[in-house]
């Protein structure tokens, strides 16, 4: 079943002692986030949430880290772990309605009217049991952390966007938003993103664009709006609701007519004024690490503000990697490894290394029934508007788990010959690619260390690698409380830079 609200998730975390709070007082501005910083640095796996109960320059809760560790990570997608995840699209049954996010959806694309995760509107929603509306918002009076020395003025980072969809259906998307003044917002919308063209064609029109920013809620909406860059998902509430397994609820808002989910903690309500000046957003942190390049950006003036009684404001501490960030975007590739598989036949296994963020780097391991495979799921990968990002790609066989980095590089160093293995192209970059000569265009590498067939210009014999057979590792296993060893030694390892590959021999997905 899915989490109702963002109050179930904690309260589930707490249950599970996967949840500390902090009591003593602290401050919004840059404290908090070295705090939330030091504790996912040096807890396992990314740490525990955090909810800071006594938060200075104002009255509510902040809770971070909400989403940092694999572990919570499937307990919002409702699974044992994140390699489970890629098997929630592939369930079927023979029903006129399929099951399972990947059948939803092909089908819900062209069906949303007749899906059962169309989401429910609903009058009265917990989100607005308190209302602000003109003159009586104040940004300010919100506990918005500061998270960087460089960052000139507070930011929300765990706010969702929802936009004016296609017909009655909205956009879902995620961006950082810069407070300036106590009505105010800048967002971070890069040029290549579903809303920047929104925002361009209302100027376009001389129209308002009507903005609604998402605080708090089920913390899969995170996950879900996070794969907005995936084309073939269906509008706006519909991939939510299909990986929930249950459709929202949704209100609409108290100042325009977008609607947006009833459990939400907070909700931001504004327009974008198609004549409003553009002002420069600077100094936001970005989850690579570095500040944001400076560029300007429309601005969102609010208009209303409405919440809980008594909410929990989410912040995503953008850091350097592993951050929050960079674990929901694993689990969004580990959501779409069907539709990565079906780039190519040739794909086993796909992964994105924390070492690039989990965005500009990927390992990829193939199977080879004809020359050059390798080069053809380069660019199969760099064609797809989702991956659109990598701009770098290594490619091993099917032996080598992508998920171990130390096994990858090994592959890269034994079975690379630069003269000819190397494949370089151009193509879009995310636009926080600070390397890029010229925003969002990069260059793109690729590296082919697979072993090579004689009809890929390597006449030599390949060797063979040193593994011990699988008869070999059953004997030592059945003997190893003989050697008095610790137990824990006698798993079949992945220490080794040729760990094994799954029994299905389709990676963990």
């Amino acid at each position: 079943m899915p989490y109702v609200c963002l109050g179930d998730f904690l309260n589930a975390l707490a249950d599970s002692g996967d949840l500390v709070r902090i009591t003593a007082a602290v401050d919004a501005v840059l404290e908090l986030a070295a705090i939330t910083e030091q504790v996912s640095k040096s807890a396992p796996d990314g740490g525990p949430a955090i909810l800071f109960s006594n938060v200075r320059s104002g009255g509510w809760p902040v809770v971070t880290n909400l989403l940092g560790n694999p572990r919570r990570l499937a307990r919002a997608l409702g699974v044992q772990s994140l390699d489970q995840a890629s098997l929630m699209g592939s369930t079927a049954n023979a029903a006129d309605t399929p099951s399972g996010w990947w059948n939803v959806l092909r089908w819900g694309a062209s069906n949303p009217a007749e899906s059962r995760f169309t989401p429910k509107a609903v009058r009265q929603a917990p989100c607005q049991q308190v209302v602000k509306l003109g003159r009586d918002v104040n940004l300010w009076e919100l506990p918005v952390p500061r998270h960087w020395p460089l960052e000139p003025n507070p930011s929300f980072t765990a706010g969702l966007v929802v936009t004016p969809g296609e017909a009655d259906d909205v956009t879902l998307s995620r961006a950082p938003l810069q407070l300036i003044d106590r009505q105010r917002l800048l967002p971070h919308w890069p040029a290549d993103t579903t809303v920047w063209r929104q925002v361009q064609a209302a100027r376009a029109a001389r129209r308002q664009l009507p903005v609604a920013i998402i605080l708090g809620g089920d913390p899969l909406l995170q996950i879900a709006a996070a794969a907005t860059d995936w084309t073939g998902l269906p509008p706006g509430y519909l991939w939510p609701g299909s990986l929930r397994g249950e459709s929202l609820t949704v209100v609409k808002c108290r100042s325009h007519d977008l609607l947006v989910p009833a459990e939400a903690e907070i909700v931001l309500e504004g327009f974008v004024d198609p004549d409003a000046a553009w002002e420069s957003l600077i100094g936001l942190g970005l989850a690579t690490g570095y500040g944001i390049e400076e560029a300007l950006a429309p601005v969102i003036q609010i208009t209303a503000v409405t919440h809980r009684a008594g909410p929990v404001l989410p912040t995503i501490v953008p850091a350097p990697p592993p951050n929050e960030e960079t674990w929901i975007r694993h689990a969004v590739d580990r959501l779409f490894l069907p539709a990565i598989r079906q780039l190519s036949p040739d794909i086993i296994e796909f992964h994105r290394p924390v070492s690039g963020a989990r965005q500009q780097l990927a390992f990829v391991s193939v199977r080879k029934p004809r020359p050059h495979a390798a080069r053809s799921v380069m660019h199969a990968i760099w064609g797809c508007p989702g991956l659109r990002d990598v701009k770098m790609i290594v490619v091993v066989d099917a032996a080598i788990n992508p998920q171990h980095e130390a096994a990858v590089w090994n592959a890269a160093a034994l079975h690379v010959d630069p003269r000819r293995d190397v494949v370089l192209a151009d193509g879009p970059t995310s636009a926080d690619d600070h390397a890029a000569v010229v925003r969002g265009v990069s260059g793109k590498l690729g590296l082919d260390a697979t072993a090579k067939r004689p009809d890929e210009r390597h006449p030599r014999v390949w060797p063979q690698p040193l593994e011990f057979t699988d008869e070999t590792w059953q004997q030592v296993a059945g003997r190893w409380s003989e050697f008095g060893l610790p137990a824990e030694w006698g798993t079949r390892t992945t220490h080794s830079v040729f760990p094994a590959p799954s029994p299905s021999g389709r990676g963990l997905g």
